[in-house]
C-alpha cells in the first residue's frame, strides 16, 4: 500500500471505491490471503512441513482444473 501511495498516490483507490463490487471483492481477497497465511504459519508451526508444501505445491494445479472444468477456460497445447 505504501509503494502504491508514494508512485501513484491516491489514484488507484478512487478508482477501486468507486466500484463498491471492486471494494468488496477486494476485501474478500485480502481476508482470504490472510487466512491462507495464518493458516501456513501454523501448519509449520505445528509440524505440518510436508502437507503444508505439499498443499502449497497442489494448489496451483487444482486452480487450473477448476478453471478447465468450472469456468470452461481453454488451455494451449504447450499449457497441458
Amino acid at each position: 500500500v505504501a509503494w502504491l501511495l508514494a508512485t501513484s498516490g491516491l489514484r488507484w483507490w478512487r478508482a477501486i471505491a468507486a466500484q463498491p463490487r471492486a471494494l468488496w471483492m477486494l476485501a474478500g481477497s485480502s481476508v482470504a490471503i490472510a487466512f491462507n497465511w495464518g493458516l501456513y504459519i501454523w501448519a509449520i508451526n505445528a509440524g505440518h512441513v510436508i502437507e503444508a508444501s505439499l498443499g502449497y505445491f497442489i494448489n496451483p494445479l487444482l486452480s487450473v482444473l477448476l478453471g478447465v472444468l468450472v469456468l470452461k477456460e481453454r488451455l494451449q497445447r504447450i499449457q497441458w
